[in-house]
């Protein structure tokens, strides 16, 4: 079972890893960029494209971790499908289970220190 399409945002500018809104905190990684052509102008333009979880503020580190790998793997049931189908699923999910550790401890810091 492959997980779900990840949720990615697009914006003509690069994103922060954190953006705060209210009390709501959106993350974004695994960040890359895109030529489009607008199809009116024929312009081209760089996009910046992102993965995004969304929590929020005041959620505890493994709430944060649960919404990132949440972002990709919507339901328990897809989580245990990679985790139970072998290779590749299983490295691929510890993998972003890793980035997602990462990212929250990041937040803690990011916390901790800019806010």
């Amino acid at each position: 079972m492959t997980p779900a399409a990840p949720t990615l945002v697009r914006s003509t500018h690069a994103l922060p890893k954190f953006q705060i809104l209210g009390h709501t905190l959106r993350i974004h990684f695994n960040q890359t960029t895109e030529e489009v052509t607008d199809m009116s102008t024929a312009e081209v333009r760089t996009d910046h494209v992102s993965e995004e979880a969304v929590c929020a503020t005041y959620d505890n580190r493994s709430q944060i971790i649960e919404a990132i790998i949440k972002s990709r793997y919507r339901t328990a049931g897809a989580e245990f499908a990679a985790i139970n189908n072998g290779e590749p699923d299983y490295s691929n999910y510890q993998s972003f289970r890793q980035l997602a550790k990462t990212l929250a401890s990041d937040w803690e810091t990011y916390k901790a220190t800019s806010i």
